[in-house]
């Protein structure tokens, strides 16, 4: 078997190939990805240091610059403060279980205090009753775990030029 750097690693786990049949190809496919998200600034959340570095790694792979916080108050300490240094998130994407503060409540909170960034809610419980309650707390969009990146992407990319263009408009 001969190792082949594999760097689309969704194209190579949704193919169901094995690795002495991927196309080489497949090993510059990351060079060509879009920057959709370029200029966007995203906070991630999420308790776990391996998926901040994992949803860090894809939207800046997008563009996007990233900040990161292990749990929903720390995030809501840098929401405000970038706010108020002027330059605020584009949108935040959130996981929803968490120590401290969860998910729900720092983005009821977040739209308690008027905060109107697009929330990407993350989970890894994929019942409707989940996806409701997400919406309920404030959440714009619900992805379960694991992410899909494009969606990902698409998801961020969507709401906050969505915001961008509301912000220029008013």
């Amino acid at each position: 078997m001969i190792p082949v750097l594999v760097t689309d690693t969704d194209s190579f786990i949704s193919s169901n190939q094995t690795v002495n049949k991927v196309p080489v190809a497949c090993a510059n496919r990351s060079a060509h990805v879009p920057k959709s998200l370029a200029g966007l600034r995203i906070l991630v959340v999420d308790d776990s240091y391996d998926n901040c570095r994992l949803f860090s790694h894809i939207l800046k792979k997008s563009g996007a610059s990233t900040q990161v916080a292990e749990n929903g108050q720390v995030a809501i300490d840098l929401v405000n403060s970038n706010s108020q240094s002027g330059e605020p998130f584009h949108a935040i994407v959130m996981d929803m279980q968490m120590p401290v503060m969860d998910g729900y409540r720092a983005t009821q909170t977040l739209r308690d205090m008027g905060g109107q960034i697009p929330v990407i809610a993350l989970t890894a419980n994929a019942l409707t009753g989940d996806h409701l309650k997400c919406l309920d707390s404030g959440c714009d969009a619900y992805l379960s775990k694991p992410v899909n990146r494009t969606e990902l992407v698409r998801l961020i990319e969507q709401f906050a030029h969505q915001e961008l263009y509301m912000t220029v408009q008013v």
